[in-house]
C-alpha cells in the first residue's frame, strides 16, 4: 500500500533533504571533528569534572573523638504523673508560677 503525502509533507521532506545536502561533510572532516570533540572531552572535560564532583574530607580530630567515649552524659528528665484532673491543675499553675517567680516577687493565690 502506497500512501500519498500531502503538499506540505511533501514540501518538508523535500526541504529537509535540501537542508541535509547543504550540510553534509565530507568523510576526512567528519573524522577529524570526531577526534577533536572527543579529545577536548577527555582532555578538558574529564579532569573538570573529576574536579567539581570532589567530595571535601576534612581531617578529623582522633584525639578528641577518643576523650567523648569516657564522658558520661546524664539528662535529667522530669516525669510527673497525675491522676487527678484538678491535682494537676493545681500542680500546673504552680509550676507555671515557679518558673516566673523570678520576674514577680509577690506570689499569687494559687486558685483552688
Amino acid at each position: 500500500p502506497t500512501t500519498t503525502l500531502s503538499p506540505s509533507k511533501q514540501w518538508y521532506q523535500r526541504r529537509v533533504r535540501a537542508i541535509r545536502m547543504a550540510i553534509s561533510l565530507p568523510m576526512s572532516v567528519q573524522r577529524f571533528n570526531l577526534l577533536y570533540y572527543t579529545i577536548v572531552v577527555v582532555v578538558l572535560g574529564l579532569p573538570l569534572w573529576w574536579y567539581t564532583t570532589d567530595t571535601y574530607r576534612a581531617t578529623l580530630p582522633h584525639r578528641e573523638i577518643a576523650t567523648l567515649k569516657e564522658n558520661k552524659l546524664v539528662f535529667n528528665i522530669p516525669v510527673a504523673f497525675c491522676f487527678d484532673v484538678q491535682e494537676y491543675q493545681q500542680w500546673h499553675v504552680e509550676k507555671k508560677l515557679v518558673s516566673l517567680k523570678p520576674f514577680f516577687l509577690l506570689k499569687a493565690p494559687v486558685p483552688r
